[in-house]
């Protein structure tokens, strides 16, 4: 037997009981969207900046570190979804 809230319940009783329960949760639960992300290291010289991070920009790219200097450096966080487009815009 089962018992919920001292009230016997048969098995209709508790599918109804855990549908109620699992749509309130449901019905409250706040969505939070997680992508799976690759990091990458970009190597370049200076004069190429204003194409790097113009193709940073177009294809919204998470800038996670950079260093600027005769060599510069911009490590990135990429979707794996995204991954291919970005390489393609790259080797433009």
């Amino acid at each position: 037997m089962r018992y919920f809230g001292g009230t016997l319940l048969g098995v209709p009783g508790l599918i109804h009981a855990y549908r109620s329960a699992v749509e309130e949760a449901l019905n409250t639960a706040i969505v939070v969207e997680k992508t799976v992300n690759d990091i990458y290291t970009v190597s370049f010289e200076y004069p190429h900046m204003n194409d790097v991070m113009r193709i940073i920009k177009d294809d919204n790219l998470e800038i996670l570190e950079q260093q600027f200097d005769n060599i510069c450096l911009v490590k990135i966080s990429i979707r794996k979804m995204q991954v291919t487009g970005a390489l393609v815009s790259w080797r433009r």
